[in-house]
């Protein structure tokens, strides 16, 4: 997670290239595939 969780926390979409879905409550591990939305195609 990006270290600001405040008000602030959109300063993490500048440098994201997307979002990952991961439900609540769920232990991702490294290297484990996970959902991920790229905002290039959520725009188009």
């Amino acid at each position: 997670l990006y270290p600001n969780q405040g008000s602030a926390v959109l300063t993490s979409v500048h440098w994201a290239e997307g979002f990952a879905v991961i439900p609540e409550d769920t232990t991702i591990t490294e290297g484990e595939k996970v959902a991920f939305y790229p905002f290039a195609r959520l725009m188009a």
